[in-house]
């Protein structure tokens, strides 16, 4: 369902992308969560180089140091 939500909202859904990768977790498809949180990443390093609000890139940055740490986690 998450897959469908995000193929079909016409905006990146940032949080779409995480869900995913919890999921993906639970369901211990460790393989396709890592790939799935280096997308989510990706995603919020380019919403951090858009963004001229400081909560925006604040809020970035949390979640960028939240991935880092889950990859060295599952990798």
């Amino acid at each position: 369902m998450v897959r469908k939500a995000k193929a079909i909202t016409p905006i990146p859904n940032l949080g779409l992308y995480k869900q995913e990768v919890l999921l993906l977790l639970r369901l211990y498809q460790h393989t396709e969560a890592i790939e799935a949180l280096k997308e989510y990443m990706s995603m919020l390093s380019e919403f951090k180089a858009q963004s001229e609000n400081s909560d925006d890139i604040q809020l970035a940055n949390e979640e960028l140091r939240w991935g880092s740490k889950l990859y060295k986690t599952i990798h």
